[in-house]
């Protein structure tokens, strides 16, 4: 699963995504990569960013929030569902 964000015109020195089973255990965590993005005569420019998400249960609830770990300042904390394994039926 693969989450992404944008950053304007900040950028983030140790951009990652943290997540986990529970809100108050955010265990896992996936550093990000970036692209940068500059509109030109309307001077909106920054950084998209995209980081996967790795050893997921199928079918599960999880939560995560984006940020940089070198300045600590990270998003609110957002939730999912994963997907089913492809041989697991939704009904």
């Amino acid at each position: 699963m693969q989450v992404m964000w944008v950053s304007t015109p900040e950028s983030y020195s140790n951009p990652v995504v943290m997540y986990g089973a529970s809100r108050t255990k955010l265990n896992q965590m996936s550093h990000a990569t970036f692209t940068t993005y500059n509109v030109g005569h309307l001077g909106f420019h920054g950084k998209i960013y995209r980081a996967t998400m790795k050893n997921l249960n199928p079918y599960s609830k999880y939560y995560y929030k984006v940020g940089d770990l070198q300045t600590n300042t990270f998003s609110d904390i957002k939730h999912f569902k994963s997907p089913p394994s492809r041989n697991q039926s939704l009904s």
